[in-house]
């Protein structure tokens, strides 16, 4: 997803370093969201037409034989019974298009290698999604929840509405469903990584063949609005997985605690979640973010390191929010922290 180095479409700034997993290099995928334009073959029809002086074909006799007018009765009868079966066929049996609920295809299980993409070029990769499809009660219950700090909203809840879960290999989780009727288009939420920030997204299939490719726009919660795409490395025959029998809708405990430190040295942000989470730190000083840490913390006290600059003294704030492994986020607390 959108990394806080990632380049906007609308605001070209950067917001920090690169992407973590720029190990994964870029040159060898720069063509890997590039999509040609379709061409349609030429297709000819060919048409005859009839000259007014042709002949018309023959015509029935009009008078009737003495055979074929016994006959006619039968015929006649016959023609009933069957309009009579079809009309009670038709009303037993419904139309081939009348189903109840419209089967959408799965477009999207399995592995994607993702691309960050500025003026429709392939810039940064973000990394490998893999995506696998969910159970419809399983993601119609995570709607209205708190994904990634935020709703996780815009789906349509009738039958034919296919859920998804992903994950980055490299760290992050998404949840996902389709908007359109074909199944090519979904929308969804991203929890953030200690590299990324959380957000939503909207995608769609642009090439549909042996090289599938998806695009579209990661909507970052601080504002800004990025490009990215993805292609087809593997696909994976689809798993629905059976629905959580108790699904975890309630988001952990959080709150920040006072702290210090000296500037130019790596000071501890002190904190204490209830449950094992993902804690995300921000440290401010005054309005301005000036640092962000990611950390892994078990229930009770914990702490994120953060380097603080050599020049930065005074009274700073931070603020953690804890996300837990159903993607459930709790309120940001704040805290002081001083720096000498």
């Amino acid at each position: 997803m959108t990394p806080d180095t990632s380049s906007s479409s609308s605001n070209p700034q950067r917001t920090t370093s690169r992407a973590r997993n720029s190990s994964s290099p870029a040159s060898s995928h720069r063509t890997a969201c590039v999509v040609p334009k379709p061409t349609t073959a030429d297709r000819t029809v060919s048409t005859e037409s009839f000259s007014a002086a042709a002949p018309l074909p023959p015509q029935p006799p009009r008078a009737l034989t003495a055979s074929s007018a016994a006959t006619l009765p039968f015929t006649r009868m016959r023609a009933l019974f069957a309009l009579a079966v079809a009309t009670v066929t038709l009303a037993i049996v419904p139309a081939a298009g009348a189903s109840s609920s419209q089967t959408v295809a799965d477009f999207w299980t399995g592995t994607w290698p993702a691309f960050l993409m500025e003026n429709g070029k392939v810039t940064d990769p973000l990394g490998t999604l893999k995506w696998r499809q969910i159970r419809h009660e399983e993601g119609v219950a995570m709607l209205g929840t708190n994904f990634g700090g935020r709703i996780f909203e815009g789906c349509p809840t009738d039958p034919s509405t296919l859920f998804f879960r992903g994950s980055y290999v490299e760290g992050g989780d998404l949840v996902a469903c389709t908007t359109s009727a074909d199944g090519k288009t979904i929308v969804g939420r991203f929890n953030g990584r200690e590299d990324f920030r959380s957000g939503s997204f909207t995608v769609s299939i642009i090439r549909d063949d042996d090289k599938r490719i998806f695009a579209g726009k990661y909507f970052e919660d601080e504002g800004i609005v990025t490009d990215w795409c993805g292609s087809l490395e593997r696909r994976t025959a689809t798993a629905v997985l059976p629905p959580l029998a108790s699904p975890d809708l309630v988001a952990p405990s959080a709150r920040a605690l006072a702290s210090t430190g000296r500037a130019g040295t790596i000071v501890r942000l002190r904190f204490r979640v209830g449950e094992d989470a993902t804690v995300r730190v921000t440290v401010r000083h005054g309005s301005r973010i000036v640092g962000r840490t990611v950390v892994s913390a078990h229930p009770g006290l914990a702490f994120g390191a953060w380097r603080a600059p050599k020049r930065l003294t005074g009274a700073l704030r931070f603020t953690v929010v804890a996300v837990d492994a159903a993607g459930n986020a709790s309120p940001a607390s704040a805290a002081s922290l001083r720096l000498t």
